[in-house]
């Protein structure tokens, strides 16, 4: 249609972690996701270009820390929530001994 405003997205395929690709489609589908996007045009203005937000100035860092800051409270809610209350560390172990403190203090 004359005039009309294109919605495209421009799927990166190359990256080792997508694997081996028949269908393009269905590679996005099945092994993709958001990071894998390299240019989202909407409305025929670029809003990401080379996989980094073009149209608004975003705070990466400040809303990553927000984000950890939402989650830490969710998991601290947990205990209220399970079944005989357990404390926090009882319900999420850590793989490894978590370092708390500077470099310099032993684990």
């Amino acid at each position: 249609m004359p005039g009309a405003l294109a919605d495209i997205t421009i799927f990166d395929l190359d990256q080792f972690h997508i694997g081996q690709v028949l269908d393009p489609i269905q590679t996005m589908v099945l092994a993709g996701a958001g990071r894998d996007f390299s240019t989202v045009i909407v409305n025929g203005r670029v809003v990401v270009h080379n996989h980094r937000i073009t149209s608004v100035a975003i705070d990466l860092p400040a809303m990553h820390r927000r984000a950890q800051a939402q989650f830490e409270q969710m998991i601290a809610s947990y205990p209220e929530r399970a079944h005989l209350h357990p404390p926090v560390e009882a319900i999420f172990q850590p793989s490894f001994p978590v370092k708390q403190g500077g470099a310099d203090e032993p684990v």
